[in-house]
């Protein structure tokens, strides 16, 4: 797994419920990324447990996301 040294255990344990739910993929490396979760319909899920201010650039790019 990549991106995980600085990871919460809440951030942690809802990553594991929303992906072992449904199989998706967790950790995902895209277009200068790493998203927590992917779905099998390539729908990018993010957990975010700490300042939305973290999020932005992420945010950003989600927003002219064509998947």
């Amino acid at each position: 797994m990549i991106n995980t040294y600085n990871e919460s255990s809440l951030h942690k344990t809802l990553k594991k419920l929303y992906s072992l739910e449904n199989s998706h993929q967790t950790e995902v490396k895209k277009d200068g990324f790493i998203f927590d979760i992917i779905s099998d319909k390539n729908e990018i899920i993010e957990i975010q447990t700490q300042s939305a201010g973290i999020i932005n650039v992420t945010l950003d790019y989600l927003v002219d996301y064509d998947a």
